[in-house]
């Protein structure tokens, strides 16, 4: 997992390639709300394979891109529509499941799981309160120490 999104405060975080490409990948706006937070390395759980890939952590949204039977695939989950979040009792390790209002989704062999459970369900409070993150100008959101 790396911090892409606060990398020094001398330049517009907007424009790192990190954010420009994330933006590009999956036809994001460039509003200042889908920078990366976290990026996580993990599979994608189809009803018979897995995809190997990452999992973005934006403000607004959650983003996978990984290969899937030789071929990209994308899936990007809106954190407004997401219903719950939750560590998963999957057969592979380290698994949470997303539930949204369209779908749902395992994403297993999650790198730094408890940490990533966390930021989601911070990021989940802060869309229901209708705020923005107020430390996201200025400091990383703390978690846990592993």
């Amino acid at each position: 997992e790396r911090l892409v999104s606060r990398v020094s405060s001398r330049f517009v975080r907007s424009a790192t390639p990190e954010n420009q490409k994330l933006r590009e990948k999956f036809s994001l706006p460039d509003d200042g709300r889908n920078l990366i937070l976290h990026e996580y390395a993990c599979a994608m759980s189809a009803s018979d394979a897995s995809g190997r890939g990452k999992l973005y952590v934006t403000q607004n949204n959650l983003c996978f891109i990984g290969t899937l039977f030789g071929k990209e695939s994308r899936a990007v989950f809106p954190l407004a529509d997401v219903v719950s979040v939750e560590p998963s009792e999957s057969p592979a390790p380290n698994s949470i499941a997303i539930v949204s209002i369209t779908s749902e989704e395992k994403f297993t062999f999650l790198y730094k799981r408890d940490h990533a459970l966390f930021v989601i369900h911070q990021l989940l409070k802060v869309t229901r309160s209708n705020h923005l993150l107020p430390a996201l100008e200025n400091e990383p959101l703390s978690a846990p120490q592993e």
